[in-house]
């Protein structure tokens, strides 16, 4: 881990099940962003994760505030959260996916460059920052877009446990 996540507070991160909220308790990062409608699933067997909470919740209003960008027409605004193994390692996934007008391969290629831009107020550092403090937690960040049908973020934090109703996939 980098300086920055030593200093910060790293602590048990838990995914409220309660649909209500989706990171450590905190309520503002689920409202609806100006008037589009959200949706919120919590899986059951989500585990918790150890974070700084405040970066974690920065990586989520980024990614939320995009989405909202995404979608000047209106639209659906999905977070979820649940149990997934990436390359073997038992991880919390968040996703947040949108069904804005979505990006071109070769936006999805430099998304996380920093100070590249596609908005005409944007500074370019959002996305750069979503990937440096997910990687600092040894996360990872996945995207998915489609011209005209949307975009989905996965971000994977690694497990504090695994829980007992996840089995490993078998290996090949």
């Amino acid at each position: 881990p980098d300086r920055d996540l030593q200093r910060g507070r790293p602590e048990v991160v838990r995914v409220s099940a309660t649909g209500q909220r989706m990171v450590a308790g905190d309520q503002h990062l689920c409202r609806p962003v100006r008037g589009y409608v959200r949706r919120v699933t919590v899986a059951p067997e989500t585990p918790q994760f150890r974070a700084d909470r405040s970066q974690v919740e920065q990586v989520l209003l980024n990614l939320i505030l995009n989405a909202a960008d995404a979608m000047r027409e209106g639209g659906i605004l999905r977070l979820n959260a649940a149990a997934e193994f990436l390359d073997d390692v038992p991880c919390v996934m968040l996703t947040i996916r949108d069904n804005g007008h979505g990006m071109s391969e070769h936006q999805v290629e430099h998304l996380f460059a920093p100070f590249l831009t596609h908005k005409q107020k944007g500074t370019g550092i959002g996305l750069a920052m979503v990937l440096k403090i997910v990687e600092n937690h040894q996360g990872k960040v996945q995207v998915e877009s489609k011209v005209g049908r949307g975009t989905t973020f996965r971000v994977y934090f690694p497990a504090e446990s695994q829980p007992l109703s996840l089995i490993p996939p078998a290996k090949p």
